[in-house]
């Protein structure tokens, strides 16, 4: 905002100026007043101490619109605040009036000295309405950082854990350099996380295995549908991290038993879950209901459905082609040339 110079002579014309510029903020006319007030007495105290001080008054704007008018003077160290604070009711002072106006607003000021410059602050702006705005950011912060901690990186740490098991299950079984393979299918991530459908890609992912990876067409038409209607690895991670989030959200304890059967349900579930956007609602809303979770949990899942069902159908790509690889190899079905070439 822009500031000006205040002085004795034009102190009049430079508070029409400020009020001029608070109002341009919305600032309620109460706190308009007060600023005023408090602006006015400070002044004078600078003043008196100095009569030919120039005093920078400028209206800060900081965040979660909070307002302040901050006044600047080059001058030795003067705190205008502490006769305030010192001030009691024993003390014989004419300046009785003024003084518990600024004793009585004493959390809205602030001073500091800084740059051979005496520096106050005033609040202007209702702390009320910056609590309130306060507790709202933090409130949907938390629950952000929440579903990020408890949903995202869950969910990450369990697809890079799955993956590292595919990789390890071609190298191991397959026989074969699970590096290519990964070049090769990282190629499919981008369209498959942007549709976040394995039948939309699943014409893309057979055939990449046809030409990238080597695999005879009869076994990659077979494996590849199969494995995109039926066991799908990412609904499984995807099913237990919800239903752990949720289970916790409402009080249930994670005891043995109830990890065992959520895991199983989620298995048996991802055998029937279609591979569409936003299918596993049902599924989840099913396995969390047989514990007293209300169906109402299933609003907040279309709203987490953005990121984390794009996850869950990326590791199901790297399951379907990881196990069909490994089939094909098996079989010797696999052109190990086209496997090999770059």
């Amino acid at each position: 905002m822009k500031y000006f110079l205040m002085n004795a002579e034009n102190f009049s014309d430079m508070t029409d100026q400020l009020e001029t510029q608070l109002e341009q903020l919305k600032i309620e006319k109460k706190d308009i007043l007060s600023a005023q007030l408090l602006l006015e007495e400070i002044f004078w105290r600078m003043v008196n101490k100095d009569k030919d001080v120039q005093v920078k008054v400028q209206v800060l704007k900081k965040f979660f619109g909070k307002v302040q008018i901050q006044m600047t003077s080059e001058n030795s160290p003067y705190n205008p605040l502490v006769e305030v604070a010192d001030w009691n009711e024993d003390t014989d002072d004419d300046d009785y009036f003024t003084v518990m106006i600024l004793k009585a607003n004493r959390q809205k000021l602030n001073w500091l000295y800084k740059q051979n410059c005496n520096i106050v602050t005033i609040n202007v702006r209702s702390k009320s309405n910056a609590q309130a705005i306060i507790t709202i950011a933090c409130i949907v912060g938390g629950l952000i950082c929440g579903i990020i901690s408890k949903l995202l990186v869950g969910q990450l740490i369990a697809a890079l854990v799955m993956v590292t098991f595919f990789m390890i299950f071609i190298w191991r079984v397959g026989k074969i350099l699970f590096k290519l393979f990964a070049a090769k299918v990282s190629t499919l991530l981008p369209p498959t996380f942007a549709t976040s459908s394995s039948s939309v890609v699943m014409p893309a992912m057979m055939q990449l295995c046809t030409d990238k990876l080597g695999i005879a067409p009869k076994i990659s038409s077979f494996a590849i549908p199969i494995g995109t209607s039926l066991p799908q690895a990412g609904c499984m991670i995807y099913f237990i991290t919800l239903c752990f989030m949720f289970l916790r959200m409402y009080g249930v304890e994670l005891d043995l038993q109830t990890v065992v059967l959520v895991s199983f349900l989620s298995l048996a579930l991802s055998f029937g879950a279609p591979a569409v956007p936003a299918a596993y609602v049902i599924c989840v809303v099913t396995i969390v209901g047989y514990f007293g979770v209300p169906e109402e949990v299933a609003a907040l899942m279309f709203c987490l459905d953005a990121l984390s069902d794009r996850i869950a159908t990326c590791v199901n790509l790297v399951s379907n082609t990881a196990l069909t690889t490994v089939l094909a190899r098996t079989e010797n079905l696999l052109d190990e040339k086209i496997y090999f070439e770059n």
